[in-house]
């Protein structure tokens, strides 16, 4: 394993002991198929349930598809990234709530989000 692999590696498990104190599934549920678009009307589009408590988040150059594996696993929400999803995420949330740091990085790589059943399928826009 790389220095740089390494040091990403080690983050991420890091990331997943703070959320794991930090972040709580919300159990509400919004239509089984929606298709939220990112941007403008995205404070009109129905929310996907992520938790509104705060979580802290420092990531330098981490994969995008490992950010959206994290934040399924902290939700509790089943999330998968189509094959067209790549990317790395730099990003720095302090007290953020997780529905937000979602969206946000949703927004930064040009992604959006598809319910299918108990299934969020996220995909470019």
């Amino acid at each position: 394993m790389t220095r740089r692999n390494y040091s990403t590696h080690l983050t991420l498990i890091a990331l997943t002991a703070a959320l794991a104190l930090t972040a709580t599934p919300d159990t509400s549920r919004a239509d089984p198929t929606t298709r939220v678009p990112i941007g403008a009307r995205a404070a009109q589009a129905p929310r996907l349930a992520l938790g509104r408590r705060p979580v802290t988040l420092d990531l330098r150059a981490v994969d995008v598809r490992s950010v959206l594996r994290l934040f399924s696993e902290r939700s509790g929400v089943n999330i998968v990234p189509s094959p067209q999803v790549q990317g790395a995420v730099t990003l720095s949330f302090k007290r953020v709530p997780l529905q937000d740091a979602f969206v946000a990085v949703l927004e930064s790589q040009g992604l959006t989000w598809e319910r299918v059943g108990d299934v969020v399928v996220v995909s470019p826009r």
